[in-house]
């Protein structure tokens, strides 16, 4: 019944040209990104896409419409960039014109868009809200990065994120910069969760050095989660202590590239034998019966713009959020905890 709870459905606008798909949510997203950011591999980072996949796509449409869509320049005394062509911001317009148009008649107005990393808490918190306030939800996981560009391209009405910056030695206030929206948004104090190593009892581990040492098997997060930032936080540490450059240890490393969406999928890799040693909650180390090597208590917070702070779906969120049934919730689910601060503006 679980995984059947898991289950989101999702509507998508495509344009096509003789039976070939051109242009879905996901490449609209990404050359509206570059077009603001002006970095091409800068937005696939943001969103989680990988670069060689973008271009792939990118390459596939020029060669369909038989006009580039995406001009570079590469680095120089001026600086590199990315930007779209005219036949691109016009084939970007086409498509947002018709998406909003599509859009509007089949989504109704009264609905909540979140987009965030994905975190089991915040499913069963979400899972209260339909059926206490019978409103829809319309969940992206797209990772703690992916949910931060969803806000800043107007895309979503609540974004969960969990970003750690090892120079501020912060959770997620720094970031609000570095996507363009500290003074769009606020960002409100969530609850925290247990993160660390999650292996089975057959593997002998002591902390992230051991992966590297003892040569095991990761399973790693897709690209744009916070916590696929935290484990190359981590390794990158790792690579200074034992002299080893970053790029070559990552190389090194068996299953770095085995990327999964979810903490439960990463648990359940380990459970099957596919690897030895992930990152993540301990909530999913308990409910599979593994071991679990405490790495931080992380901050899970969520920002949401603040013309959408009115909007009723989002007030109801955060009444839950201040409620003691959420405190409930939270202190039932094993690696989580709320703070004194959960539920308040932290930053605006």
């Amino acid at each position: 019944m679980e995984n059947l709870n898991r289950i989101n459905i999702k509507i998508d606008v495509v344009l096509e040209c003789n039976g070939k798909v051109i242009l879905n949510q996901e490449l609209a997203n990404l050359l509206e990104l570059t077009e603001i950011t002006g970095s091409l591999h800068r937005s696939c980072k943001l969103l989680g896409i990988p670069y060689s996949r973008a271009w792939e796509k990118i390459l596939k449409i020029e060669n369909i419409l038989g006009k580039k869509i995406l001009e570079k320049k590469k680095g120089g005394a001026g600086g590199g960039y990315s930007r779209l062509t005219d036949f691109g911001k016009k084939l970007l317009r086409i498509y947002k014109t018709s998406s909003t148009r599509i859009m509007a008649q089949k989504v109704s107005t009264k609905h909540l868009v979140i987009a965030s990393s994905h975190d089991v808490l915040l499913e069963h918190f979400l899972s209260y809200l339909v059926r206490k306030y019978n409103i829809k939800v319309e969940t992206l996981w797209l990772g703690s990065s992916g949910g931060l560009a969803m806000i800043m391209l107007d895309r979503a009405d609540i974004a969960g994120t969990h970003l750690y910056d090892a120079e501020t030695r912060q959770y997620n206030t720094p970031f609000l910069r570095r996507y363009w929206i500290e003074n769009k948004v606020v960002l409100i104090r969530g609850y925290q969760r247990e993160i660390g190593l999650v292996y089975r009892s057959d593997v002998e581990l002591n902390d992230v050095e051991d992966i590297v040492l003892k040569r095991l098997r990761i399973v790693n997060r897709n690209l744009g989660s916070g916590t696929r930032v935290l484990l190359d936080l981590l390794l990158r540490d790792v690579a200074k202590k034992l002299n080893i450059d970053y790029r070559e240890l990552i190389r090194s490393i068996e299953g770095y590239d085995v990327e999964v969406y979810t903490h439960r999928d990463v648990a359940q890799y380990i459970v099957e034998g596919k690897a030895d040693v992930g990152l993540a909650i301990r909530y999913v180390a308990d409910m599979y019966g593994l071991k679990f090597k405490h790495i931080a208590w992380e901050n899970f917070d969520f920002v949401i713009p603040k013309d959408r702070l009115s909007k009723d779906e989002v007030q109801k969120f955060l009444k839950f959020l201040n409620s003691k049934e959420f405190q409930e919730l939270a202190s039932i689910l094993p690696g989580y905890r709320v703070t004194e601060d959960t539920g308040k503006i932290i930053y605006s």
